[in-house]
C-alpha cells in the first residue's frame, strides 16, 4: 500500500483560556467548550437523550449520562443542538496541528483512510478536548475498551457513516463497508463532540 508520512509542524492557536460554558436549551445539559483554531468544540461528549440513544454510564441513582449517549449514524447528523453540528474531519486535523507542536506524530495519507501515529505519548494523557476511552455500542449492548469513536462529516466523501476511530497511540478516519445496521442487534453507536465555527 503506498502511503506518504510526513512531520507536522504547522502552528494553530489553542487557547485553553478561552474556555466557556454552553447551556442546552433541550435538557439544560451544560458543556465546557474551547476554542482550537477557528472552531469552537465541546469539552464533553453530548448527552442529550434520544428515543434510540443509550447512555453506558446510565445508573438509577443518577439520571445524568456522565459520559455522553452513543448514538447511530442516522440521529447523529442532527442530534447537536442548534447553531452546532458534527466535525468534519478537517476539524480533527486541525486538532492533530495543534498536538504537533508538543509530542512528535506521524501522518498518513493512505487511498481509504486518514491515520495519525502518535510517537511515544498517550492520546488518553493529553487534555485536548479530554478525550478518554469508553468503547462501543452495538445494539443495545456496551462493549467496554480502550478506544472510543466518534461520527465525523467527511466533506470529500459525502459519507454520513464515516468515523473517527481512536485508540491510545492512533487517530484514523475511516468507514466500515459492512457496518451491520441491516441488524438491529449489530447496528453501532457512537458519541458526539459538537462543534461551531467562531463568530
Amino acid at each position: 500500500m503506498k502511503y506518504l508520512v510526513f512531520f507536522i509542524c504547522i502552528i494553530l492557536s489553542f487557547n485553553s483560556n478561552s474556555q466557556e460554558i454552553f447551556i442546552d436549551p433541550r435538557d439544560g445539559n451544560e458543556y465546557s467548550t474551547v476554542e482550537i483554531g477557528n472552531t469552537i468544540w465541546f469539552l464533553d461528549n453530548l448527552k442529550y437523550e434520544t428515543p434510540t440513544s443509550h447512555c453506558p454510564t446510565y445508573a438509577e441513582s443518577d439520571k445524568d449520562c456522565t459520559s455522553g449517549n452513543f448514538y447511530t449514524y442516522q440521529e447523529a447528523q442532527n442530534v447537536c443542538p442548534s447553531g452546532w453540528t458534527l466535525p468534519e474531519l478537517t476539524h480533527w486535523e486541525e486538532l492533530v496541528d495543534i498536538m504537533a507542536q508538543e509530542i512528535t506524530l506521524h501522518k498518513y495519507n493512505f487511498k481509504k483512510q486518514y491515520r495519525v501515529d502518535l510517537m511515544n505519548a498517550n492520546l488518553y494523557d493529553l487534555e485536548y478536548l479530554k478525550i478518554r476511552p469508553l468503547g462501543r455500542v452495538e445494539g443495545d449492548v456496551f462493549h467496554k475498551g480502550s478506544i472510543i469513536d466518534y461520527w465525523t462529516i467527511n466533506a470529500d466523501k459525502n459519507d454520513p457513516k464515516y468515523h473517527i476511530h481512536i485508540t491510545p497511540t492512533t487517530i484514523s478516519g475511516h468507514k466500515h463497508k459492512h457496518h451491520l445496521d441491516d441488524k438491529p442487534e449489530n447496528i453501532r453507536k457512537f458519541p458526539i463532540r459538537c462543534i461551531k465555527k467562531k463568530s
